[in-house]
This record gives C-alpha cells, sequence and structure tokens, in this order.
C-alpha cells in the first residue's frame, strides 16, 4: 500500500484525524485551496480556544466537558490554570496518564463534581450529541461558581452540512463521513442537534439559569467536500459568499457561544 504524507496545513479543524489514511489522501487533495483561502488565524478553532484564553486566570479550575479520548483543548490550556478536568465516556488515550489532567469518565449530565468548584467550562463539537441538553446546560450550571463561563463551539443547525444529516439515518453517519472527510468510525458519534441555534441556546440558558454573554456565526472549510477539487472549490465559492452578506451569516457553519453563571448580588 503506498504511504500518503501528511500534509502540511496550519488550519486546527482540517488537522483533526490527521493520521487517518483516508483523511490524510483527502487533505492532499486540497491542501494548496487550504493554504490559499483559510488562514490559520480565521478557524473557528483557534478562535474558539482565544474566547477561551480570555476567560482564564492562573487559580481557575477549568472543565472540559466531553474532551475527548486525547484531550487536546483541556491539555492546551492545563499550565494556564490551577486544575484541569476532563469528562468524557470514552476511554482516555493511555499518553495522558501523566498528564497531571484530572480525567473522568462520567456522563456529562451527572458530573459527580461539587457544586460552585469550576470556575470556566468548555466543549468543543459536544453539544450537537446531547440528547438531553436542558439536563446537562443545568448540571454545567451547578458546578460553575457564579460568575463562572460556560464556552462552547458546535454546528450551526442551519449549516448545509448538518441540513443535510438531519435527513440521513444516525447508522449511516459513520459511512458518509469517513467517506466525504475522512474520518475514523471511532470518532463519530449520534448527534440530535438540540442546541444548535440562537434560539434554543437562548431558550436553554434562560430554562437552566444561565445568561447568555454573546453568540456569533464562524465559517468552516469546505470540510464535507474534501472528496473532489471541484466539490471542495464550490464550497469554497459557497462560503466565502455566505461570509460577505451579512444577511446570509446565519448559514454559516459554527456557532461560538459564551454563557454565564449570574453572580449573586452580594459578590457584585
Amino acid at each position: 500500500m503506498k504511504h500518503t504524507e501528511r500534509p502540511i496545513v496550519d488550519v486546527p479543524q482540517a488537522d483533526s484525524y490527521a493520521e487517518h489514511p483516508r483523511r490524510l489522501m483527502l487533505m492532499a487533495r486540497v491542501q494548496d485551496l487550504l493554504k490559499k483561502y483559510y488562514p490559520s488565524e480565521e478557524d473557528a478553532y483557534r478562535l474558539f480556544e482565544q474566547e477561551i484564553a480570555k476567560h482564564l486566570k492562573p487559580d481557575h479550575t477549568l472543565l472540559d466537558a466531553g474532551c475527548g479520548r486525547t484531550a487536546p483543548v483541556l491539555s492546551l490550556f492545563k499550565p494556564k490554570v490551577a486544575q484541569a478536568i476532563g469528562v468524557d465516556l470514552v476511554d482516555f488515550s493511555p499518553e495522558l496518564r501523566a498528564s497531571g489532567l484530572t480525567l473522568l469518565n462520567r456522563n456529562l449530565g451527572d458530573l459527580g463534581l461539587p457544586s460552585e468548584s469550576v470556575d470556566v467550562v468548555i466543549s468543543r463539537s459536544v453539544v450537537e450529541h446531547l440528547e438531553d441538553p436542558a439536563a446537562v446546560y443545568r448540571e454545567l450550571c451547578r458546578v460553575l461558581k457564579p460568575g463562572g463561563s460556560f464556552i462552547f463551539i458546535t454546528p450551526n443547525i442551519w449549516s448545509y452540512p448538518i441540513a443535510i444529516a438531519r435527513l440521513v439515518p444516525n447508522r449511516f453517519h459513520a459511512i458518509l463521513v469517513d467517506w466525504a472527510e475522512g474520518r475514523p468510525d471511532a470518532d463519530t458519534f449520534e448527534t440530535y442537534h438540540r442546541s444548535n441555534s440562537f434560539r434554543t441556546i437562548r431558550k436553554l440558558a434562560a430554562q437552566t439559569g444561565l445568561t447568555v454573554a454573546s453568540l456569533r456565526y464562524l465559517n468552516m472549510f469546505p470540510n464535507y467536500l474534501m472528496f473532489h477539487p471541484w466539490a471542495f472549490r464550490a464550497g469554497v465559492f459557497y462560503e466565502r459568499t455566505i461570509r460577505r452578506i451579512r444577511i446570509l451569516h446565519p448559514l454559516q457553519h459554527w456557532i461560538l457561544a459564551v454563557l454565564l453563571k449570574p453572580k449573586r448580588s452580594t459578590d457584585r
């Protein structure tokens, strides 16, 4: 079997699943277009990380809700906080054993952490997988200290990949996304999209004791169109068009949300 070299691109989203053979092959097809049209400073994951950094202090406890097998975001911010906690249902990578992270196999609706013990909660590409987002919002609100932040990035329900995915039964998602973007089966999970619009996020926040500090749309490179360079080019044209025209911004792929737990009146 011919070995495919790992493409060199500085786009965090594109670098996901970088060791998966099909991902390598697809990335090699479009790496020049990625370099040309998607500078790393505009990448949604990079902007998510920048937003997190604004909220952290050295004495903080940081919780990554749905941190993943290798806890990449939590590992990035561990040196900047006093304690870094990761929660997920998956098996954690053995490489994390000496990382100094606190890793818990727990459901996000039942974290098992003391109330008001966390300063900042973060979550990357997890909210779309929540079957009962209200229960998770409520639990995150419980563990957050007053004035604490819940920062997450999740796909927008009006983005074309998500609109299409909602028409496809979950049992076919793993096959489809591996063909389209080179995502391993082990990293494909059932989706519900029950907290994936500005309206539903505002509604859930109000129901669970949180307030909305900010909501914004972010673009994504045509991740699901890498199967052919011309499909990818069409995706680039579409993405750049909806980014330029303000009325079309709600069609962008990502939502970056910052929710806050209100301070007590005595703390103000």
